[in-house]
């Protein structure tokens, strides 16, 4: 009897492995490990684009509440002091703000923020307010003052954008640089 347990258990020693109770394999290991890394490096691949995604959602934000705070100092003048700022983007001096929203210097600016305050008349014809040949000059008859606030900043290597060189306003066109220019721009109407 007890030669025949040994037996048993000799023979259960050399019986084949069912195929669900076997381990993994060293390609099977090798295959996993590669595909792991496949999918790691993708991840990170996309890490520094999210990130100057982000830098840049925070610079439109803090630009846009930039241009609003602008918009609400004009909201809130007279008529008489919103027709003596009339002109087009340089008329009126630049404001420079730094990364916090902070008034700084040219030199130590992030933000810059530009004006533009136009006459708009009255067109019968279309029953609307629309922008005359000459949007600096008093119109005659019904008017409004149409105001743009541009907040812009330099956004360097995060995108490619495009620019016509032009520094005033909001750059729409021109050739892509790894240098480019981000814009917000607020626009109102102001009755006098």
């Amino acid at each position: 009897m007890r030669t025949r347990m040994r037996f048993m258990r000799g023979l259960s020693a050399i019986r084949p492995i069912p195929r669900d109770e076997r381990g993994f394999t060293l390609i099977e290991v090798m295959i996993a490990i590669v595909l792991m890394m496949v999918g790691l490096l993708a991840a990170a691949d996309s890490f520094p684009r999210l990130m100057a995604m982000s830098l840049y959602g925070k610079d439109q934000t803090r630009g846009g509440n930039l241009a609003q705070q602008q918009m609400e100092i004009y909201r809130n003048m007279t008529a008489s002091a919103l027709s003596s700022l009339a002109g087009d983007y340089g008329t009126l001096a630049s404001g420079y703000f730094d990364q916090n929203g902070a008034a700084t210097t040219q030199a130590a600016a992030y933000f810059t923020r530009d004006v533009q305050i136009q006459y708009w008349a009255w067109v019968p014809a279309s029953s609307a307010f629309a922008k005359p040949a000459s949007p600096y000059v008093t119109p005659t008859g019904a008017y409004v003052y149409h105001v743009s606030v541009a907040t812009h900043w330099l956004v360097r290597g995060q995108t490619a954008f495009t620019t016509s060189g032009s520094t005033k306003g909001c750059v729409t066109s021109g050739v892509s640089s790894a240098v480019g220019l981000g814009c917000v721009t607020l626009s109102s109407f102001v009755t006098p």
